[in-house]
């Protein structure tokens, strides 16, 4: 099982594909030139990640790509670049690492053109949990609780304090712990 969080900050309502699954976004069906800002989003090299940073880019987002394998970042990005023409910049982070939500937390706060923020990046425990180490658990919630609440407050200050309405969604919410046994 994997929980995935995703916090989008500073959408304009009427985006409607935040409420559907990346999956359902066809391109053929989204593709424009228009700019709508730029997208961060964590977790980006691979999965639900990789999906999002297409599709946000087939709607007309720039983006900030965020996630700890800078070959996949790269590839993805140079994918992305070819197929839609907007801007990328990639950020190799491990979101566990506090210099790298530093790092992250800094990008946000100084980068006014940052119009919304996916917060995909997430691990789950794939062991019992009474079987479970505890370094590991430790690691595992830092990173799907600690620095999501860390990214939501971040978002709270700075250039995205003059949004009207910032939303907050889950793109997949599962059971991070199998139950005990």
């Amino acid at each position: 099982m994997m929980t995935i969080f995703v916090i989008c900050v500073g959408v304009n309502p009427d985006h409607n594909f935040l409420t559907q699954s990346p999956m359902n976004l066809q391109p053929e069906h989204i593709m424009t030139q228009a700019h709508q800002g730029t997208a961060l989003i964590t977790g980006a090299s691979t999965g639900i990640g990789a999906v999002y940073a297409e599709r946000l880019a087939q709607r007309g987002f720039d983006l900030i790509l965020v996630a700890r394998s800078r070959d996949r970042l790269v590839s993805l990005a140079e994918r992305v670049t070819n197929g839609t023409g907007r801007s990328l910049e990639i950020i190799d982070a491990d979101l566990n690492d506090p210099t790298s939500l530093t790092t992250v937390e800094a990008k946000l706060k100084e980068d006014a053109s940052i119009a919304l923020l996916v917060n995909n990046a997430g691990v789950g425990a794939h062991t019992p949990l009474l079987d479970s180490d505890v370094d590991a658990m430790t690691r595992m919630i830092d990173l799907n609780v600690t620095a999501l609440t860390y990214f939501h407050e971040v978002s709270k200050g700075g250039h995205f304090a003059a949004w009207e309405q910032p939303q907050l969604f889950a793109e997949e919410l599962r059971a991070a712990f199998r139950p005990l046994r």
